[in-house]
């Protein structure tokens, strides 16, 4: 019974694994095959990549990735305590 539990639980970790897979390699094929034109949709790669240099430097608009984390955080935080209040 242990054993067929286990089974199971490893189905559904691959399974899970898969659908992420899955779901980049479904948004690469539909940039490279221009089902959606680069310009509108940027490949998983190339979203990686820019995360990466937002982590490090701040240009284009003056700020770090983690600088606008916090403001998101911040006005998510602000705007659930005005609608308890």
């Amino acid at each position: 019974m242990k054993k067929r539990l286990l089974t199971r639980k490893r189905l559904l970790q691959l399974i899970s694994a898969l659908s992420v897979v899955a779901f980049f390699a479904a948004w690469q094929i539909i940039v490279d095959f221009e089902i959606v034109p680069n310009e509108l949709l940027a490949t998983p790669l190339q979203v990686w990549k820019l995360l990466i240099v937002k982590l490090y430097n701040p240009n284009p608009d003056g700020a770090l990735l983690t600088t606008h984390i916090w403001v998101s955080v911040q006005e998510a935080l602000l705007g659930y305590l005005l609608r308890l209040a």
